[in-house]
């Protein structure tokens, strides 16, 4: 599988993976899909609600990690690894971050580069995800596979690293962490919306939704974020 073996922990393997990105940005792009190209940058939060207004269906030990993560970062504690600085937020939390993000657009692959310590997401299209997820290498953002579902774009990620967090709140995950994003078009195009779906069997009861809205920022270009020198040197937005 393209997504497993092209980027892999190594650097030549990482390199491919580099060169199979460029690759296939140079393909035509596709008519018949829904244009979710450009630069969008988040809307109005960065914490997370359920879409149906409940508390997280959190599983007893999970809602005791839960309060040892709030607890140390209440007291200015960098536990766990996802908030230490220098450290990418790892998937979903890099889409709740207050910073930019482009979206390429190809048949084979939509790739989103974010202004947040320069990550870039690669969602493989029309591949599936392999049977048995050990197979895959945990990484910050997962493995990602795409598909159209009539105007809506659908990512399935898995194989994401455990020791992250779900939100700056430090709602915890395991490594079997599966999402499922569906991201449409809103607001005649000025609104992207991912309605992201989180399910994993080792730190919730059952599967659970919550949504985030971008706005369209034709007039933003990405700016360097180096991490020793802190975030970018731009206005966010009063956020």
């Amino acid at each position: 599988m393209r997504a497993r073996w092209l980027i892999a922990p190594s650097t030549g393997r990482v390199r491919f993976a580099a060169a199979f990105a460029v690759l296939a940005l140079l393909a035509p792009p596709d008519a018949q899909a829904t244009d979710l190209s450009g630069i969008w940058w988040i809307k109005d939060r960065c914490e997370i609600a359920p879409v149906d207004h409940k508390r997280l269906p959190l599983l007893p030990d999970a809602v005791e990690a839960y309060k040892r993560n709030q607890a140390d970062i209440a007291a200015g504690k960098i536990v766990p690894e996802g908030n230490r600085p220098c450290i990418p937020d790892g998937m979903p939390r890099l889409m709740l971050a207050r910073y930019p993000f482009q979206i390429l657009q190809r048949p084979t692959q939509i790739t989103i580069v974010h202004e947040r310590d320069h990550m870039v997401r690669l969602i493989y299209m029309n591949e599936s995800q392999p049977d048995d997820l050990e197979e895959l290498d945990p990484f910050y953002d997962g493995h990602s596979v795409g598909k159209w579902d009539g105007d809506a774009l659908v990512v399935d990620t898995a194989g994401i690293k455990p020791n992250t967090v779900i939100d700056k709140t430090g709602i915890p995950h395991s490594d079997e962490m599966r999402l499922t994003e569906r991201f449409t078009l809103r607001d005649g195009g000025k609104t992207l919306r991912d309605r992201i779906t989180v399910a994993d069997a080792k730190t919730f009861s059952k599967p659970w939704s919550f949504t985030v809205d971008y706005a369209k920022s034709p007039n933003v270009e990405l700016m360097d974020d180096v991490c020793p020198f802190g975030p970018p040197q731009r206005d966010l937005l009063g956020k």
